[in-house]
């Protein structure tokens, strides 16, 4: 099993190098598209061919291990009749020079192109995380920074309350929800300096590929809830900030919630109480 999952790795590597060959080159002008263009798609067919025909090997000899390697690719359409009408898709690409955005709803889909170096926008997102890391107050600079960047260009085409994103490469550590709206105009200026959490319900998926695990598995939040903040550890320098405040917000919009804070957060309360709630 170690020498197929080094295979299929392998094979992995070189689609993902291809395509992102070929992608980066068709987003430039037809004029000065590079002519070794039709070659890289052939060899990015051909190695997909390769791939199709080593999952077929695995299906047949391991059927088991075949279903934890193998997620079929969903075409636009496949993808769309997954979205419920409240849903909008954003699928992140990240090239060494820009990043392509994929606005995909249940009847409309739109692509976007934003110009960034990789390195600029890396930098970006490792500042961000140590300022919220560290409660630093001036984090909103780079949190308006990325969300000009990244949710800026689509937000004309989201239509929908709700909005599932696949990211790609450093995406994968930003916390989105913490991205911040300072383009907000005189007419709207309840809506400055909000949260992208505030402006729309936010789930997650690594691919497009496996948005059907993801919906299948999303259910909205019913009965009754168990909550835990900060237990007494005898330092309240580990406390987690906020923690408390959170689960009191919670308590907020589920009232059937049972709050444990402090001293009344133990362990033997997790033990004997968990199994009689349906979220913890």
């Amino acid at each position: 099993d170690t020498e197929i999952s080094q295979e299929e790795k392998k094979l992995q590597r070189e689609i993902k190098k291809l395509f992102g060959k070929v992608q980066n080159e068709q987003l430039q002008p037809s004029d000065k598209q590079r002519t070794a263009l039709p070659e890289w798609k052939t060899e990015q067919e051909q190695t997909r061919g390769k791939y199709a025909e080593f999952l077929s090997e695995i299906k047949h000899e391991n059927p088991e291990l075949f279903s934890l390697v193998s997620v079929a690719p969903l075409t636009l359409g496949e993808v769309q009749n997954l979205l419920d009408t409240d849903t909008t898709l954003l699928e992140y690409f990240v090239f060494s020079d820009r990043i392509a955005i994929w606005i995909v709803d249940e009847s409309n889909y739109k692509i976007t192109i934003q110009l960034i170096p990789f390195d600029n926008l890396e930098d970006k997102i490792a500042a961000f995380r140590e300022k919220i890391q560290c409660l630093s107050p001036d984090y909103g600079k780079e949190a308006e920074e990325l969300y000009n960047i990244l949710i800026v260009p689509a937000k004309q085409y989201i239509k929908t309350k709700r909005i599932c994103i696949v990211p790609h490469r450093v995406l994968h550590n930003v916390p989105f929800q913490a991205l911040i709206d300072a383009n907000s105009t005189e007419e709207a200026a309840e809506d400055k300096n909000r949260f992208l959490i505030e402006e729309y319900d936010i789930s997650y998926a690594p691919s497009a590929s496996i948005l059907k695990f993801v919906l299948d598995n999303r259910k909205d939040a019913v009965g009754n809830i168990l909550a835990f903040a900060n237990p007494d550890l005898g330092d309240e320098d580990l406390n987690l900030p906020y923690a408390e405040d959170e689960v009191k917000h919670i308590k907020e919009s589920y009232p059937e919630t049972d709050l444990y804070i402090n001293k009344k957060a133990t362990e033997e309360k997790v033990k004997l109480l968990s199994g009689n709630y349906s979220i913890i």
